[in-house]
């Protein structure tokens, strides 16, 4: 847990810190941009859970030509697929993950982007002892003209021997 927070950490001051590359006589004129999106994904193990169900809100910020400092939080809903109303197993299986990273275009509209931070589970799964994750999210995506933004990204979720992980697709809408 402890290494899960200093990679964050230096992932956080690395990016906060290429705030200062950008000067008055930069190219770079852009202001930060919000985008809000949903997102659906599939478990990549098989197991308990059928669906993946969740929103997100990220802020960019340029900080050289073509690359963007991001920060997002969301939540996702991790829906179970046995619905048997007499189980003590709960239906879904929530998580807020706060992530920082970089955004890079590099041609038009086309992104690559990592992002990496911290899940926090809103209740356990599988009994297990601990309910923060250590988060990365490598992916790539396409940013449209008129502002929608459409993206596929592989994430992991690591909390001691426990790991979650994900394929999905965000759409968004970027303002």
């Amino acid at each position: 847990m402890k290494m899960c927070l200093l990679v964050t950490g230096v992932c956080i001051t690395f990016g906060l810190n290429s705030f200062a590359q950008i000067t008055s006589n930069s190219s770079t004129k852009e202001s930060g941009k919000f985008n809000i999106g949903v997102e659906a994904g599939l478990p990549a193990y098989p197991g308990d859970i059928k669906v993946i169900l969740g929103f997100s809100l990220k802020y960019e910020l340029p900080v050289a030509q073509h690359t963007w400092f991001v920060l997002s939080g969301g939540y996702n809903s991790f829906l179970n697929n046995s619905r048997n109303f007499n189980s003590v197993v709960p239906a879904s299986y929530g998580y807020l993950p706060f992530k920082a990273g970089i955004k890079y275009y590099a041609i038009d509209g086309l992104f690559v982007e990592m992002q990496s931070g911290i899940t926090f589970a809103t209740q356990k799964y599988n009994d297990e002892a601990s309910h923060t994750y250590f988060a990365y999210a490598p992916g790539l995506g396409y940013t449209f003209a008129f502002g929608a933004e459409a993206g596929f990204r592989f994430e992991g979720w690591l909390s001691g021997e426990s790991v979650l992980n994900q394929t999905s697709l965000r759409l968004a809408y970027r303002f």
